[in-house]
């Protein structure tokens, strides 16, 4: 009868304890330090993102009013699309080489002063007009719908088309800075899914019936035991789903152009990816470099253009930004510069 006591006791403390590091975790801890962002794991990577973005909204629901049904957000709605609204349409000067520019932060020009990217210094130069279309936090397919819906309107002579290697995992999911729309491949077939996108208080609002139902402790070792069995497989069939988008994508942006047109791709690494290694993600920029080459896209390899003069070491330091707490973020002035220096010299390569 005493062994009896004992095991119930043993049994009801556990469940105290249990209880107490359940609401310990619901009050101390971060929800986004529950999941890890596992790359290769769509499901995952999504489930953390969707969290990411609920535990930021918690406090105050300030949801930028950027939200796009057919993007999943974008900047100057209302507007025409374009960093720095100008009256474009006709085109003032119609000489000019026109250039739009799209892609993500990098191509937006995150980090700098807005005179300072890559498409207001080609702007500044006399005969070319310079469109800057790009979104921070975009996909690859992101991008590329913005163009179609957006941008084609301005039938510019060059597209320029920023690739940030991380935009190729973007691209393999549903939801990632917000919910977006996807390209599937289904039964060989490339579809184009998430559209309409729903608004964010409406995710914010699903997102927090989930987490409210959710179990923290039970959701950490599902998650822990979850990355712990990331199999080579998982990321396989990552990989095959996003080369078929991109392929797809990159196929379409090709046909979508007249022959008059030019479509040049700038294909960004990750600034520590010129000091450190990252296997998964020089996996990306290795299949980006193939499907490029598979596509026949003319594009500049900024991996390899970075370092022509320099080594990785110093490339880091002259081409990106550098804050005082140790982080790095986007293309410095002079990574800007350099960016136009290649722009230019892809454009008066014979054929050109």
């Amino acid at each position: 009868m005493e062994s009896l006591k004992n095991a119930i006791l043993a049994v009801v403390s556990a469940l105290i304890a249990l209880l107490v590091l359940e609401g310990l975790l619901r009050i101390l801890v971060d929800p986004t330090k529950i999941y890890s962002n596992i790359h290769g794991v769509s499901e995952l990577s999504e489930t953390y993102n969707e969290v990411r973005f609920w535990s930021r909204h918690r406090e105050g629901r300030d949801f930028a009013g950027n939200h796009d049904a057919n993007l999943g957000w974008d900047y100057e709605i209302t507007e025409d699309r374009i960093r720095g609204a100008r009256n474009i349409l006709p085109r003032p000067n119609p000489n000019d080489l026109r250039i739009v520019a799209i892609g993500d932060s990098f191509t937006y020009g995150l980090d700098v002063e807005p005179d300072e990217n890559y498409s207001s210094l080609l702007d500044a130069m006399a005969g070319i007009e310079a469109l800057n279309m790009g979104i921070p936090g975009y996909g690859i397919d992101q991008a590329f719908l913005k163009y179609m819906e957006h941008g084609r309107q301005y039938a510019p002579d060059v597209v320029i088309f920023g690739i940030y290697v991380s935009d190729y995992e973007r691209t393999g999911l549903g939801f990632s800075y917000f919910a977006k729309p996807q390209f599937l491949s289904t039964n060989g077939e490339i579809v184009l899914a998430g559209q309409p996108v729903p608004p964010p208080e409406q995710e914010f609002a699903r997102i927090g019936q989930l987490m409210d139902g959710k179990i923290y402790l039970l959701e950490l070792l599902r998650n822990v035991w979850r990355k712990s069995t990331v199999s080579d497989e998982d990321r396989a069939e990552f990989f095959a789903h996003t080369d078929a988008a991109v392929g797809h994508i990159l196929r379409n942006m090709q046909a979508s152009l007249a022959d008059s047109q030019k479509l040049i791709v700038l294909h960004i690494r990750r600034a520590e990816s010129f000091i450190e290694t990252n296997e998964f993600r020089n996996e990306m920029s290795r299949r980006l470099l193939a499907l490029y080459k598979e596509v026949d896209v003319h594009h500049i390899d900024l991996s390899a253009e970075f370092v022509a003069d320099r080594d990785g070491e110093a490339a880091y330091r002259a081409y990106f930004v550098h804050f005082p707490d140790g982080s790095v973020g986007h293309f410095s002035p002079a990574g800007h510069a350099r960016v136009v220096e290649l722009i230019l010299a892809a454009l008066d390569e014979p054929g050109d």
